[in-house]
């Protein structure tokens, strides 16, 4: 890990910088606890995506979230839905 690659911003945030020309933007670092709230949020966010349309989104803000958890996370949140219909859609309900 190069130091230079990275920096803190107003709130104490880690941020990856830039690396063109894969990924032209600033990127917040993400610790593991992290993890499941941000793909939980972005899910909500994106209408309930799916994973293939999430992780290209996930890629562009966030830098420490691999394929693997946004699939996890992703068939947790599906397979949940499945099972307890009413209570996914109160939840997501919540989420806007």
């Amino acid at each position: 890990m190069r130091l230079k690659s990275y920096r803190l911003d107003g709130n104490g945030k880690l941020i990856r910088l830039p690396e063109p020309p894969r990924h032209p933007n600033e990127r917040e670092v993400v610790s593991s606890e992290e993890i499941f709230q941000i793909i939980w949020s972005l899910h909500c966010e994106l209408g309930h995506a799916g994973k293939n349309r999430m992780f290209p989104v996930i890629g562009d803000r966030y830098y420490g979230i691999t394929r693997e958890e946004v699939r996890i996370c992703i068939g947790t949140l599906e397979g949940s839905r499945r099972r307890v219909n009413r209570y996914f859609a109160v939840v997501c309900r919540s989420c806007g």
